[in-house]
């Protein structure tokens, strides 16, 4: 369909992404994000990304780091692309990102590669594909981490755990 008509998450949109950014640039993926965001936040450890078998990485999802390093871009997330001064993801992208929308008559609630988690409480998150997330509450400063192997985003536990520790914080 024509840009904003419809919506429906697909894998291949992200996948298309990367390999947008990988021709736009004329630098793999993997490698760009490692030089120009993971490099530069101090992260303890270098991000490994599932690749295809081959060299192509799987920009859908596969990003595999430590907790404190998820941690980290939590932190740039939840100041607008910006880490400790200096602007290294636009911060548009931030600002359109967590802003709902209304396509095809329905409340989307993800743009940007964020899920838009509370929009009264100003919450968003990235989401892995299975259960890990990345959680930010800027009213708060609050970043949070979760390792898992289930998906629970589309459960109520997950906002109701969430918004009950912000609660008590």
């Amino acid at each position: 369909t024509e840009p904003g008509v419809t919506w429906r998450y697909e894998n291949g949109g992200s996948q298309l992404l990367g390999q947008v950014i990988q021709s736009a640039t004329g630098i793999p993926l993997a490698e760009y994000l490692q030089s120009r965001i993971w490099d530069k936040i101090g992260t303890e450890a270098p991000l490994h990304w599932s690749t295809d078998g081959e060299e192509e990485v799987k920009a859908f999802c596969c990003m595999n780091a430590r907790a404190r390093d998820f941690a980290r871009f939590g932190l740039v997330m939840q100041d607008f692309g910006s880490w400790q001064g200096e602007q290294i993801i636009p911060r548009w992208w931030f600002e359109q990102g967590i802003q709902a929308s209304s396509e095809d008559g329905r409340f989307i609630r993800y743009r940007h590669q964020m899920w838009l988690e509370n929009q009264e409480a100003g919450s968003y998150l990235a989401n892995g594909a299975y259960g890990q997330y990345i959680y930010v509450y800027p009213p708060k400063n609050i970043v949070i981490i979760r390792f898992a192997v289930e998906s629970l985003h589309v459960h109520a536990a997950w906002s109701e755990f969430v918004n009950t520790v912000i609660e008590q914080l």
